[in-house]
């Protein structure tokens, strides 16, 4: 059996990438890694199920399926017990770390107690006694041990909303030991991932709730070219995802936050219904009408059809999907999404962007 540790059991992994992995049906599980002490009560009621949960989607139609999941294999809360999770990721079996840590996660610097458990797995071969461990301090902890032990590393990968999540988790990835870092930059892989399936939060672990559509976009880039065989299942396996990337953050996930911040100014609970007021389904399209051609610009795809769906995906009321969950960390999400675009030359003048007080219109003539 061969494993990967996942970083951020939440309820979008779950009805993602445990999805294919169960379809797949190949010889690979997950481990899944909490670093959030709040997420004992998840972890208990999936290990009392041996692990197993349902995950049901919905059509635009109405139509429910479900599916049972049992690609996971275990649910470690890494600060409970630092060794026995720095030991997991040391395990020989174990190719590949992924993350669904939201955008807000990658701003956490390494603290104190990051650095000195990094170290001592790199100089001693032992985890230090340490009070707690960010995400990447884990992961950097992980790297070191495998170092000293003389074992090849793991592929990181990002599962986020990100333009290049790739290149920003080896960005993360930056220590001042010189030939450990040499062992990081040439023999890590870090692909670029592109992710999408709209799950909205849910209370039961046991029973994830989301949309019918998903899909999933993966850089082949990985540690001695070891992965599972994803494209059996629908996943594209491609040398470059910026196409992908720009596409899916700018219009999907760039109309997803701006329905959200107008529906947040008219009180609406959830985003079909906030869809369903004309004023800001008219407002919708004309804020597509003017991202649409400008991505078009840069990546030559037709992405009308695209657009399309994804209105479509958006109305959808079995889904249940609030307003809240899309302003979370709405800020940050802007900056990933839509600056991107802004960056490039192209003139975005919705309010909705003036008024986050991140961009101002072009100058004429600029």
């Amino acid at each position: 059996m061969k494993y990967i540790a996942h970083v951020g059991i939440g309820n979008f992994h779950r009805s993602h990438q445990e999805t294919y992995l169960t379809e797949l049906r190949e010889d690979w599980r997950y481990i899944g890694i909490s670093i959030l002490p709040g997420d004992v009560p998840i972890r208990d009621s999936l290990k009392d199920n041996s692990w197993r949960y349902d995950v049901t989607s919905w059509d635009e139609n109405g139509v429910s399926t479900t599916v049972t999941i049992n690609t996971l294999s275990d649910y470690i809360l890494a600060n409970d017990d630092i060794t026995h999770t720095l030991n997991t990721l040391a395990l020989p079996d174990l190719h590949i770390v992924s993350l669904t840590i939201t955008e807000n996660g990658y701003n956490e610097s390494l603290t104190i107690d990051d650095v000195t458990l990094i170290y001592s797995c790199l100089l001693e071969g032992a985890p230090a006694k340490v009070k707690s461990v960010s995400t990447f301090g884990l992961l950097l902890s992980g790297l070191a041990l495998r170092y000293y032990r003389k074992m090849r590393p793991y592929t990181i990968m990002s599962c986020d909303n990100m333009l290049n999540n790739g290149k920003i988790v080896k960005e993360k990835c930056k220590l001042s030991d010189n030939v450990f870092q040499r062992w990081i930059d040439t023999e890590c892989r870090f692909p670029s991932t592109v992710v999408d399936r709209i799950t909205p939060q849910n209370s039961h672990p046991r029973d994830v709730i989301c949309e019918s559509y998903k899909s999933w976009v993966i850089e082949d880039s990985f540690v001695d070219g070891i992965r599972p065989s994803w494209e059996k299942v629908g996943v594209i396996i491609t040398d470059d995802v910026t196409s992908y990337e720009l596409r899916k953050l700018c219009i999907l996930n760039g109309t997803h936050s701006y329905i959200g911040y107008l529906g947040s100014l008219k009180g609406y609970h959830y985003i079909h219904e906030t869809l369903w007021d004309p004023e800001i389904y008219k407002k919708v399209q004309g804020f597509m009408n003017e991202i649409i051609p400008r991505v078009q610009e840069i990546i030559s795809q037709d992405c009308w059809d695209y657009g399309k769906i994804i209105l479509k995906r958006f109305q959808n009321e079995k889904i249940f999907d609030t307003v809240e969950r899309i302003m979370q960390d709405s800020m940050y999400k802007i900056e990933q999404q839509i600056i991107p675009i802004y960056k490039s030359n192209m003139s975005i003048t919705t309010e909705w962007l003036i008024n986050t007080g991140l961009i101002l219109p072009k100058p004429p003539g600029a």
